[in-house]
């Protein structure tokens, strides 16, 4: 309660529609807390707090799996444009998913760049 109450109480009223500190000062036991803080949905501001930050707040299957769709949609376009063009075509980048630093596509090239900015190139 200490780390993630204020998140717990929004989740108990969002989610549930309780009252959370009303309910305990009319009884709620401990025991029953903790299994509505661990029925929690995963897109809950709790849940995104014990997986480490914010940014996961909203994120539950359905988001990912939208996130997926799009991605495929994308690469298949991309796919597509490529295959009836003469140029090369830049591929899409993925849709933003909490959690996951962009990859560098080659981080030698990073490296370098990075090298040359400091040098004022």
């Amino acid at each position: 309660m200490n780390e993630f109450g204020e998140a717990i109480l929004a989740d108990f009223q969002s989610e549930y529609g309780i009252n959370l500190v009303k309910e305990m000062e009319q009884g709620l036991s401990p025991a029953q807390i903790i299994v509505y803080i661990r029925q929690l949905p995963l897109e809950s501001r709790t849940v995104a707090l014990r997986r480490g930050d914010e940014e996961y707040w909203g994120w539950g299957v359905d988001r990912y799996l939208l996130a997926q769709l799009i991605d495929a949609v994308q690469m298949t376009t991309h796919a597509v444009v490529q295959s009836n063009s003469k140029k090369r075509v830049k591929a899409p980048k993925p849709v933003y998913r909490p959690g996951k630093k962009p990859k560098v596509a080659n981080p030698f090239r990073a490296q370098l760049e990075a090298a040359k900015r400091a040098k004022g190139r």
